[in-house]
């Protein structure tokens, strides 16, 4: 069940969230601009929290990022 959304904020730079999405066992999200972003999951029910990470968008690359979750 993903009734929760990655929160995603542009470090230094005006980028922003264009679209966002599941896509099979995963999630997808688009921004408008290079450049630094802080990825946030928010809490999970039964699970421990996630930590903020950092990315770093580059042009015409797709970056995947593999998020662990741990069961409580």
């Amino acid at each position: 069940d993903l009734s929760w959304h990655p929160e995603v904020v542009a470090q230094g730079h005006g980028g922003t969230v264009v679209t966002r999405g599941r896509t099979g066992n995963g999630y997808r999200i688009l921004v408008s601009a290079t450049g630094p972003y802080i990825v946030s999951i928010p809490d999970l029910p039964g699970f421990q929290p996630i930590d903020p990470f950092g990315i770093t968008v580059t042009d015409g690359d797709v970056i995947e990022a593999v998020i662990e979750i741990e069961s409580e």
